[in-house]
């Protein structure tokens, strides 16, 4: 065995000496009885005067590092100069807002005092729009007045110096405008400078373009740019309301020999956040 260990330690190699398994079995025991001691200890509350020491050594301590910069209970003065920076950010943010959407009401408002100025005969109704068609299949726009405020199918709806289109369903307190451009509309129409008559209808579900004038004689061929308005054909409707211009070059309809023109519109109906039902006409 001497001999043995002589030749590890001229070869460098380490042995490991080993621990009797009556001494480890001796720690093991003494180890399990400790342990068994401070849990009875513990449940009798006889290890509350030590737990207490340690919590008056290990506060001070605790506190001392929360004071150190960067720790997790407190913001370093850089840090708290960018929280108020993003505060007053999103402060101003907000005021900006309010204003452009006061100054849009106030533009709004200047219109409709314009409007009444050119057609005092004229009564509106301002209403928010509140919803649209939310499958996207149709035109058409859900308004927060109804028949409480005097509202009936079929009255124009402007913006208010051009048509928006008709209300088609009341209830109290809403009610459902249909724009001019959906596919189911048409109202009496007149070319402003020319002054022949027909009729816009809507054709936004075709894809190609959003309205156009029909059956328009074709002795009186409309110009690229002319004024489209409301004629006095279509019943709650007043004239004179503008729709659109012509849009491209009239186009003869083999069937009834009459003119068609396309029409582009004046309001981005996709935009509108407030209309004006125009309830009472020529009084």
């Amino acid at each position: 065995m001497e001999e043995t260990t002589h030749l590890a330690e001229r070869e460098g190699i380490t042995t490991v000496k080993q621990v009797p398994w009556r001494k480890t079995l001796s720690l093991v025991l003494v180890f399990t009885i400790l342990t068994l001691t401070l849990m009875v200890m513990d449940r009798q509350h006889l290890l509350a005067p030590i737990k207490d020491g340690l919590t008056t050594v290990v506060q001070p301590i605790s506190g001392a590092f929360s004071g150190i910069p960067g720790s997790l209970d407190s913001n370093t003065p850089l840090e708290d100069q960018l929280a108020t920076a993003v505060a007053e950010r999103d402060r101003l943010d907000a005021e900006n807002s309010d204003l452009k959407a006061q100054l849009a009401e106030s533009k709004v408002l200047e219109q409709l005092d314009q409007a009444k100025s050119a057609h005092p005969d004229r009564e509106y109704v301002s209403a928010e729009v509140i919803s649209r068609d939310p499958t996207g299949q149709q035109k058409f726009l859900i308004i927060d007045k109804g028949s409480d405020d005097g509202l009936r199918v079929g009255m124009a709806v402007v913006d208010p110096n051009y048509f928006v289109g008709q209300v088609a369903e009341v209830s109290e307190h809403s009610a459902k405008v249909m724009l001019i451009i959906d596919s189911s509309m048409k109202v009496g129409a007149r070319l402003e400078d020319t002054q022949a008559e027909g009729t816009v209808v809507g054709t936004w579900q075709g894809g190609q373009q959003p309205m156009i004038m029909e059956h328009i004689d074709k002795t009186k061929p409309p110009k690229e740019g002319e004024k489209i308005v409301t004629s006095d054909m279509t019943r709650q409707v007043p004239p004179g309301i503008i729709i659109g211009v012509v849009w491209g070059d009239p186009v003869v309809n083999a069937q009834n020999d009459q003119i068609e023109v396309k029409v582009r519109p004046v309001v981005n109906f996709d935009s509108l956040t407030q209309v004006f039902v125009v309830t009472n006409y020529g009084n």
